[in-house]
């Protein structure tokens, strides 16, 4: 693979962590090495940020002094943290932004499709993140994994759930969309529109899966990375189906 040797960070869903992604260190060619910006890692320290202006202006800062070309994976609330650093990056001329990958979450300038959930009760709150895919069938039913996990990933969800997209000058590099056909929280046009973010080439994949699909088939999400870098070249906006 000609791909020259780049920087990868990962952006997980509200409630995760970088653990998300330990299993990729094998998977990743040698060219591309995984960083992880410790502000966005770890809950204690993401909480004690009230919105995600600040909080990705904290990790642009953190990243600003990466000498190789970046590239970015956003999943869920982490496709807006994403998006929102490779802004700040972009204003700041420092690095060289490669590509910008986004999953499981509308593009920034669309209006809410699902009502907030971050102030429900308890109760009312769980129910709306299993209805909504929001909590991995693995540890649905597990209570005490919950109540440790609910008060994360409330905490995240408070901050994408008040996010407020600011219009600003299209990002230069380019944006791959990932959409898996049995996500409950997304839908392919709410994907496709993240097309109007860059003016650096876009392409919109499809794979079979749900909102976890990131976790449960990291092969294929890790294919479609090696492919897209390995060319880094403006393309018009396609379609990849890769269904399985």
């Amino acid at each position: 693979m000609d791909t020259p040797a780049m920087s990868l960070i990962c952006f997980p869903h509200a409630g995760g962590s970088n653990a998300t992604y330990n299993g990729w260190g094998t998977r990743l060619s040698e060219n591309i090495q995984r960083i992880k910006p410790g502000s966005f890692d770890r809950h204690a320290l993401r909480a004690s940020f009230t919105e995600i202006d600040s909080l990705s202006s904290h990790i642009a800062q953190q990243l600003g002094h990466e000498r190789r070309p970046m590239v970015l994976y956003g999943h869920s609330m982490g496709a807006i943290v994403a998006y929102e650093v490779a802004c700040k990056l972009s204003r700041l001329k420092t690095v060289q932004l490669a590509h910008l990958f986004v999953s499981g979450r509308r593009a920034p300038q669309l209006s809410a499709r699902l009502p907030p959930v971050h102030e429900l009760p308890d109760q009312a709150f769980l129910e709306a993140l299993i209805a909504y895919g929001g909590v991995p069938e693995s540890i649905s039913n597990h209570g005490r994994v919950l109540g440790t996990l609910l008060p994360s990933i409330r905490s995240d969800l408070a901050l994408v759930e008040t996010y407020r997209f600011q219009p600003m000058d299209r990002l230069s590099c380019p944006i791959s969309a990932i959409y898996a056909t049995q996500d409950p929280v997304v839908e392919m046009n709410e994907l496709m529109a993240w097309q109007e973010r860059t003016s650096g080439g876009f392409v919109f994949h499809e794979l079979e899966g749900d909102h976890f699909f990131h976790s449960s088939r990291p092969q294929e999400l890790i294919d479609i990375i090696h492919r897209s870098l390995s060319s880094q070249r403006s393309r018009r906006p396609e379609c990849n189906s890769f269904n399985s």
